[in-house]
């Protein structure tokens, strides 16, 4: 697989590229088998001058994948993004991942399992689904889809998937060997109007579902 320092150099360099024109993404897509396994997802937006450290620091924990998807966009969303990334995988197994997660040095298959989307723990807690770092066998996307698009910006698309998931009968599951950290917040926190969008999602939510969020 590429270098982790190329790899996180390419995405500062298309993050420069793009700039701050809302809406816009391109895909830094690397693969380092013909048939892979486990495939990588990472939306990623550059809101200050130390994310590229920051999505570098992540790669380097990254262990046991075979093809990752960094989808560099600017306020394109949490879901649409994740939702390209889904679209050019190709692995077997599809794990969609925050750019500010430092894993706990296993290999990340640990995470595979046909029967269940899996988690690992996140900051030492445990829970069935975690929107920040979840695997998706192939043939449950295949069933379920990605995430909807219409929440703006963030908040509320990870539990409108697990309830999407639960709809359908999926099992989600946290695998308790696989450990992750992560700060979170870093993106959303740059965005003034972010307890805006936060009500205006939760409202959707509640449209959608007929119930406040669980998480």
């Amino acid at each position: 697989m590429e270098h982790v320092h190329e790899l996180a150099a390419a995405v500062d360099r298309i993050a420069k590229d793009i700039g701050q024109v809302e809406g816009a993404y391109r895909i830094c897509h690397v693969r380092r088998r013909e048939d892979p396994h486990l495939s990588v997802v990472i939306p990623y937006m550059q809101v200050d001058e130390g994310k590229p450290q920051v999505l570098e620091d992540t790669l380097k924990t990254v262990e046991g994948v075979d093809e990752i998807i960094v989808v560099v966009n600017w306020k394109l969303g949490y879901a649409k993004p994740i939702n390209i990334g889904l679209q050019a995988a190709t692995g077997e197994f599809l794990l969609v991942m925050n750019d500010d997660m430092i894993w706990d040095g296993g290999s990340l298959k640990r995470l595979c399992d046909a029967a269940a989307v899996t988690s690992p723990q996140v900051n030492g807690k445990v829970q069935p689904f975690w929107g920040c770092a979840f695997c998706i066998p192939r043939a449950v996307y295949e069933k379920v889809g990605g995430l909807h698009e219409g929440y703006r910006i963030s908040y509320f698309d990870d539990a409108d998937y697990y309830n999407t998931l639960a709809k359908a009968a999926v099992p989600t599951r946290c695998v308790e060997a696989v450990e992750v950290h992560t700060e979170g917040g870093r993106t959303l926190e740059r965005f003034p109007d972010r307890n805006e969008f936060f009500e205006e999602n939760r409202r959707h939510f509640i449209e959608r579902w007929g119930k406040e969020p669980e998480f």
